[in-house]
């Protein structure tokens, strides 16, 4: 696997039929820029699922792509050991219309794990206070990425979920909607490993790391099977798939704001 700088991934993606790839805030717009990188597997371009060609917008992210597929044992893609070429995949394919995948995430608003709790007083429900609280004052924060204007999301312990105000909602449908292809990819991603969209989008932007994020989302059950102790080949395997999940979204979005 090599990588090569492109002078023009709009005209390279024009030539084979495609949409000009995403661009990621911060990285030059200009077609005639030479910040994009193409992959090329045995002298042949790289391509996605949707066979767009595998550029990058960054060499931090196309080396870290490229050794991906370095690592492979006999050089077949296999998507569970490729996490970072699978995000960078759906990003540039993005395989969903937008507003589905919109659609999906402000689902999470009224079930989000940061606000749905259990009963108050057990020792879960303190758990997910000490995890959960800042980051939902976080969310509501005027100075924040997605201010939402009734202030933090309302936990709940009922069995609906927790159903917020049509004000909390717009907030999160507008942050959605200022989000770029790459980050929307990766909120989507984080989302669904950790089922909070506060928890993926804290990720997003820098509040929390992955280790902490990966503690929020892992809170209920690591607690359960503190408890009750751990399935092998169940909650193991669960554990690494959130991992490699959440770890993912946030390496994508580090190496898109590196030289």
């Amino acid at each position: 696997m090599r990588i090569s700088p492109v002078d023009d991934p709009d005209a390279l993606q024009r030539q084979a039929g495609k949409a000009p790839p995403p661009r990621f805030p911060g990285t030059p717009s200009s077609s005639s820029s030479s910040s994009w990188w193409q992959l090329t597997l045995r002298g042949y371009p790289a391509k996605t699922p949707g066979h767009n060609s595998l550029l990058l917008p960054t060499r931090a992210l196309a080396l870290a792509v490229a050794a991906e597929w370095e690592w492979l044992p006999d050089g077949k893609p296999v998507s569970v050991a490729m996490p970072l070429t699978a995000l960078v995949a759906t990003a540039l394919d993005q395989p969903k219309p937008r507003a589905a995948v919109e659609q999906t995430l402000l689902k999470f608003v009224h079930t989000d794990a940061a606000a749905v709790r259990y009963d108050p007083g057990t020792a879960l429900e303190r758990k997910q206070r000490e995890a959960f609280d800042d980051l939902l004052a976080w969310a509501a924060d005027p100075k924040g990425p997605i201010r939402a204007p009734d202030g933090p999301l309302v936990p709940s312990s009922a069995v609906s979920g927790a159903p917020q105000t049509p004000g909390t909602e717009a907030a999160f449908a507008r942050y959605l909607r200022s989000l770029d292809a790459w980050t929307l990819a990766a909120v989507d991603q984080a989302t669904a490993a950790s089922k909070s969209l506060v928890v993926a989008a804290a990720l997003a932007h820098g509040r929390v790391g992955v280790e902490e994020a990966l503690r929020a989302a892992r809170l209920e059950e690591d607690h359960q099977t503190g408890e009750w102790g751990v399935v092998e080949a169940g909650h193991d395997l669960d554990a690494c798939d959130a991992a490699a999940r959440v770890a993912s979204a946030a390496v994508l979005l580090r190496l898109l704001r590196m030289e």
